[in-house]
């Protein structure tokens, strides 16, 4: 027993034994020390105690073991290519044929989804409607730019509303379908019904190729039933399904990206051609969806490109790096010409100002004059430490209404910053960095660690309504379309979704936390080849977008690992001998 035990653990490789104690001391830490910062005012250097580190080493120790197990196992199970007895028997050749699968995926979601018909949308929406549908003079007082808030400098000098904040082209996408709507028909119903089953549609397809195409080559049961139960009853996923939203519309184009990368590598670049177009829609949309988006296609792009450099190098340039370039050269040359106004530079320092924040709420006295200078053109410093919130930096960014607890009181002066304010802010920052380290580590922890933290449940913004009828000037939609998204049957039908999701027993589930915590868990068991590693480097990329989003542990900004989770499992299914020898064939 303990020779067969010793063999197994010499065939892991050196790699994998480099990144399981990183993942497990990183993990451990988390979960013991993460827990502080659920009260609003925790700090990290007045909690450490010697209980609380051996905890920290035994946690750390028993997610190493687990890694280990999951290592050994997973290749153990996958390592032949004897194939398990088809899954239902003669029931299994449903999932031979995507449109079988997609018919029941189908019934299922749609029998779910009665009481959300036609779609659920958040507050973004209202503002990307706004956008396309009214001009500047109609909203002077309370135009766009201060819900956002936008800095005023980048609208100066265009009447422009279209802007980059939560993607231009999409915004121009939900915008002109709703404009359109009401110019017919006098309602936005249309429009919601359009794009609610659009993005339906595509959910389901993309899932249903995904679970035809990795059907084909799982030799185990065991994998081919999990993902296939997570993909079709995860609430989270079926809600999202029509949830008109960046990220719920990014994590589908990233099933379906993934599943083309996958079946590249299996089929070791034997593509057919539509495998050409179902690439470039997977990329096109992703784009479209979350801005972030063009970096990831890029990186992926690069690595497939250095993958299948002697083989298929015209269609990966075809399907994912053309369709960035001009992404991006479109982008740039429209904001040029003043006609997309970007977005405010303030939404990529979201945790610099949480710190900045919490140092002017501990240390009000602690800023010279000349840092104070250079910060109060771009704040009103005297009232960040009051607008501090450890777990959102929407207040320090003046925007929200009047959700927070300091609704008249400004912080970020975007009706006056300037672009040459923002020249000194990295200096200042990292000033009062050196000055008081550990207030920078506490907003820091207080921000990330739910996202690493398995006790942490997420904030659950999945919505639940569509809240059209505040768009400004269009009146609310009491006679043709508000009873679809404001009726019992709805309000109970959330109710149950937020009930399942605080569930105890198999809630984390549906946690972003819980997937990102699985996701780094079997990290180590796609290192054992490269074409396993290249999938999972893009989920990885989307654990630093979580991070750096406004809320944390918010469930939203983790739509794209909670989607491909069980495309994950799947994947875990598929022997390693058939993914290496398919990949060292490549040419």
């Amino acid at each position: 027993m303990k020779e067969k035990l010793k063999n197994k653990l010499l065939q892991i490789l050196p790699i994998q034994y480099f990144f399981i104690p990183i993942i497990s001391l990183f993990l451990g830490f988390f979960n013991i020390y993460g827990h502080i910062f659920y009260e609003r005012n925790g700090t990290l250097v007045d909690s450490f105690t010697l209980i609380r580190n051996v905890k920290m080493i035994g946690l750390s120790v028993v997610f190493c073991v687990i890694m280990l197990i999951m290592v050994i196992l997973v290749e153990n199970i996958t390592k032949g290519y004897k194939t398990d007895k088809p899954l239902y028997g003669r029931y299994s050749k449903i999932l031979d044929n995507w449109k079988q699968v997609a018919i029941i995926i189908i019934f299922v979601w749609g029998v779910i989804l009665i009481p959300f018909f036609p779609a659920v949308a958040g507050w973004d929406i209202v503002a990307q409607i706004s956008e396309m549908t009214t001009v500047r003079s109609s909203i002077s007082s309370e135009n766009i730019f201060n819900v956002y808030p936008i800095a005023h400098y980048l609208t100066a000098g265009t009447p422009a509303m279209w802007s980059n904040q939560h993607g231009a082209f999409l915004t121009a996408i939900y915008g002109l379908t709703a404009k359109l709507s009401w110019k017919i028909f006098g309602t936005f119903l249309p429009a919601y019904i359009f794009l609610g089953f659009s993005q339906f549609f595509y959910a389901v397809f993309s899932y249903s190729y995904a679970i035809s195409f990795f059907h084909k080559y799982i030799k185990n049961n065991f994998f081919k039933f999990i993902g296939i139960v997570l993909i079709i009853f995860n609430p989270v996923i079926v809600i999202n399904s029509i949830s008109l939203n960046k990220n719920p519309l990014f994590a589908i184009s990233f099933v379906l990206f993934t599943t083309l990368v996958a079946q590249l590598i299996i089929n070791k670049g034997n593509v057919s051609r539509i495998w050409t177009y179902l690439m470039l829609l997977s990329t096109v949309t992703g784009l479209i969806a979350v801005k972030w988006g063009w970096l990831l296609y890029l990186i992926m792009g690069i690595l497939l490109l250095f993958t299948f450099l002697k083989t298929i190098w015209k269609k990966i340039v075809i399907t994912i790096i053309l369709p960035v370039t001009v992404f991006k050269l479109l982008l740039t040359l429209l904001i040029s010409f003043g006609t997309i106004i970007p977005d405010d530079p303030i939404e990529a320092k979201g945790i610099q100002i949480q710190q900045i924040a919490r140092y002017v709420k501990e240390y009000p006295d602690g800023i010279s004059s000349s840092e104070l200078k250079v910060l109060n053109k771009l704040f009103v410093v005297k009232n960040l430490g009051e607008l501090y919130d450890p777990l959102i930096s929407d207040p320090v960014k003046s925007s929200g209404y009047n959700k927070f607890s300091n609704p008249n009181k400004m912080g970020y002066r975007y009706k006056t910053v300037k672009s040459q304010d923002w020249k000194q802010f990295n200096k200042v920052w990292l000033s009062l960095l050196k000055k008081h380290p550990a207030v920078y580590v506490d907003a820091l922890m207080a921000k990330t660690a739910g996202y690493f933290d398995f006790r942490n449940k997420p904030y659950n913004d999945n919505p639940g309504t569509i809240p059209s009828d505040s768009i400004r000037g269009y009146g609310a939609l009491q006679e043709k379309a508000h009873w679809l998204y404001n009726n019992k049957i709805r309000s109970k039908a959330i109710i149950l979704f937020e009930s399942l999701f605080q569930n105890k027993v198999f809630g984390f589930l549906f946690y972003g936390n819980f997937w990102i915590i699985a996701v780094l868990m079997l990290f180590p068991i796609f290192l054992r080849c490269w074409a396993r590693m290249i999938i999972i480097i893009p989920v990885l990329l989307q654990i630093g977008v979580a991070v750096l989003s406004p809320v944390a542990n918010s469930e939203r900004y983790t739509l794209g690992i909670i989607y491909i989770g069980p495309i994950l499992i799947l994947i875990l299914g598929i022997s390693t001998k058939v993914l290496i020898n398919q990949n060292q064939k490549r040419g």
